[in-house]
Order: structure tokens, then sequence, then C-alpha cells
């Protein structure tokens, strides 16, 4: 699986779960995540900040994947999940 089907496949569980879709920021982080990058490379290659990356967006963001998965998802287990 690569990275584009990979982002296929939680953006429609997430959307059967929660009812709206992957947003930028958290695609970007999924990305980024993907490619074993930092918050810090990641937000360099986007319009977002390290600090929304790392303290806003990841947290929210492994919290509702491990809800809609039913097991515990973080940055380095995503690719295992």
């Amino acid at each position: 699986m690569d990275i584009d089907d990979a982002l296929r496949w939680v953006d429609t569980a997430v959307s059967t779960h929660t009812g709206q879709a992957l947003r930028e920021p958290e695609i970007v982080n999924l990305r980024g995540t993907w490619r074993g990058r930092t918050y810090e490379q990641m937000a360099s290659d986007s319009e977002n900040s390290t600090n929304y990356l790392k303290r806003d967006v990841a947290p929210k963001l492994w919290k509702l994947l491990s809800c809609v998965f039913e097991r515990s998802v973080g940055k380095t287990n995503y690719r295992v999940a």
C-alpha cells in the first residue's frame, strides 16, 4: 500500500465514523508521518507551523484514529495500525 492508498483508506474510515473528511493539516501530518519526517520538516513543506502540527493537530488526530480503529494509534505505529 502506498501513501495515497493509505490516505484514501484512512479518510474513508474517518468519514464513516465522523461524517467529516480529513482536513489539510491532518493530511500533512499523515503524509509526513508515513515518510518518517519530523514535525519541523512537515511544517516547512506546508503552510502550518511546527507547533500547530505537533501540539494541536497531531494529538487530536492520533486520538481520533485510535477511536476509529479501536486501538492505540500514534506517530510511531501509524503505518502498522
